[in-house]
């Protein structure tokens, strides 16, 4: 008979062992809800800047189409106190179909207060920038005034 020869190695393990597999887990994870967390914030970040300057989009479109009515109703009540209606209309009309391209070049919002430049292009050709100040009454962004240069 012939003597026992040295035992077999032991069999080795394929694949990754289970800390490995939970520590990966773990590892996808976290990329999952960091992407999550930074879509999020981009979305509240947008929204925050684009409230107050769709007000002023909106206000430049009412008054290009001589929508007056619809753009006095987005300034606040204290700039409609100060201007009366008829004067408004009558500055308004000025501006009916004289406005040919508007492009928002900047935003600054603090607290209630935003300031929002727009360049603008006129139908004879001239250009000009309109300077918006607009405040957050009640939950709504509304026009304190518009300074046109």
């Amino acid at each position: 008979m012939m003597p026992p020869g040295p035992a077999a190695p032991p069999k080795a393990k394929k694949g990754m062992s289970k800390g490995l597999k939970i520590g990966c887990l773990i590892g996808v994870i976290a990329v999952l809800l960091i992407i999550a967390l930074v879509v999020v914030l981009v979305v509240v970040f947008v929204g925050v800047l684009s409230k107050p300057a769709d007000v002023a989009n909106n206000y430049m479109k009412y008054l290009d189409d001589g929508s007056v009515a619809q753009a006095w109703e987005l300034l606040t009540p204290a700039t409609q106190r100060s201007e009366t209606r008829s004067g408004f209309e009558e500055k308004a009309t000025l501006f009916e179909g004289e406005i040919t391209r508007y492009f928002t070049s900047n935003i600054e919002i603090s607290g209630s207060v935003a300031e929002i430049r727009m360049d603008v292009t006129y139908a004879d050709g001239e250009k000009g920038v309109w300077e918006f100040t607009l405040l957050k009454q009640d939950g709504e962004w509304k026009i304190q005034n518009v300074d046109i240069s």
